[in-house]
């Protein structure tokens, strides 16, 4: 044979070789993965069964009396309005803005929280806390002013106070009918979030986790119950029949990339107190939001390389730890959104989850994982045109390609 002429041969095999090796490796790989049916179009680029509940750019929400209320501003150039909206949830011909306020900048409206009868926030362009009652929205009540020196970092309601983690290393509260703030505990390094169940308060530091007793004698002395470096926490221990404590959080770890961990003493089916990793992320993801319910943990995570997409996934609870990757659903792909960049809010009812995305949108903690759906068709070596049975001759030394159809 012709040594040029093997050599061109050797140029155009070899690559293709290579190349429908690496599909039939992802193709392989594809076909071990879990596959469950979509109920959305597996065309789209979307992967996602929940359903709208609130059509409006969202920054931040909080749900009371079977309604959302949630806060947004638009506007440009020094002429901005900022809306306090609400819409019951199951009928979105209700919805209603409470409260309209021009400025040439936005007020900024964190951490919405809510009982009956009054809504609470972190008020950042005035740093105030403040509360709002239904029945009269448009006064707002100031209940603690802050410093940028003692700034609430994170806010949770408990036995008619407003309880906050603070910059000056501080755990803090205020009755909600006001008077004067009160130091609940001091903390060892800055808290970054509270979080508070049937019987505890619980806070994160850089240290790691910590609990004090909600009836402690003021002032009072967190314990440790594991070192990590907390990002954010949610608490769900339940007081009955007896409690048993269970926190999850987001840990910021040394690599830079995050993980969702819990310190349980009600797993399902399991006795005992267990510290689990339930999910390890890399260095490309950030995780933002985490929350969890009776049998699952939830949890928002960003790609940190676009920063344009997020991702809902769910863990059980009982997992071994670290959680097996086969174990960790998929529930919405991508999570999009319409406001600002703040961390994804999520809130459990004792069926769903409410978050943001599209607005708000709802999703049954229990829904099927979502997978893509992707069947192969065939695959064709082409340098123009090509049928599948590949029956086109190829010709030496012509760029050539493969396609892959599903």
């Amino acid at each position: 044979m012709n040594d040029g002429k093997f050599a061109g041969i050797k140029r155009l095999v070899l690559p293709t070789i290579w190349i429908i090796c690496f599909i039939g490796l992802v193709v392989l790989v594809t076909a071990v993965t879990k596959i469950q049916p979509l109920s959305a179009n597996p065309a789209s680029p979307e992967v996602d069964n929940s359903s709208q509940v609130v059509d409006s750019s969202v920054e931040d929400f909080t749900l009371s009396n079977g309604a959302a209320y949630w806060t947004y501003c638009a506007g440009d150039l020094g002429d901005f309005t900022t809306y306090l909206m609400t819409q019951q949830l199951n009928d979105p011909t209700t919805k209603t803005s409470l409260l309209a306020i021009n400025s040439s900048s936005c007020v900024v409206y964190r951490e919405l929280l809510s009982d009956p009868v009054f809504l609470y926030y972190k008020n950042e362009s005035n740093k105030r806390i403040e509360k709002r009652s239904f029945l009269d929205i448009n006064s707002a009540v100031t209940l603690f002013n802050y410093a940028d020196s003692n700034e609430p970092t994170g806010l949770a309601l408990a036995d008619d106070y407003i309880y906050w983690s603070a910059a000056d290393k501080t755990i803090r509260r205020v009755s909600i009918f006001g008077g004067a703030a009160q130091k609940v505990a001091d903390t060892n390094g800055v808290p970054s979030d509270i979080a508070i169940d049937d019987a505890n308060i619980w806070y994160g530091t850089t240290e790691g986790v910590y609990w004090l007793k909600r009836d402690c004698q003021l002032p009072c002395k967190g314990s440790l119950v594991y070192n990590s470096n907390v990002k954010k926490i949610f608490a769900a221990g339940r007081a009955a029949p007896t409690y048993k404590a269970a926190v999850f959080w987001i840990a910021n770890n040394k690599s830079s990339s995050n993980s969702v961990e819990s310190y349980d003493c009600n797993v399902p089916g399991q006795k005992g107190c267990f510290h689990k990793i339930l999910y390890q992320g890399t260095s490309d993801f950030s995780v933002d939001s985490v929350s969890g319910a009776d049998d699952h943990v939830f949890w928002i995570e960003v790609d940190t390389v676009s920063w344009t997409r997020r991702f809902l996934r769910r863990a059980p609870r009982d997992c071994s730890s670290p959680c097996s990757a086969t174990k960790i659903d998929k529930l919405v792909d991508p999570v999009s959104p319409r406001g600002d960049w703040h961390p994804s809010r999520m809130i459990l009812d004792d069926v769903d989850i409410y978050f943001r995305h599209k607005g708000i949108s709802r999703l049954a903690q229990d829904a099927a994982p979502l997978v893509w759906n992707i069947v192969y068709d065939g695959l064709e070596v082409t340098q123009a045109i090509q049928s599948l049975q590949n029956n086109v001759s190829l010709v030496i030394d012509k760029p050539t390609y493969v396609r892959l159809y599903a």
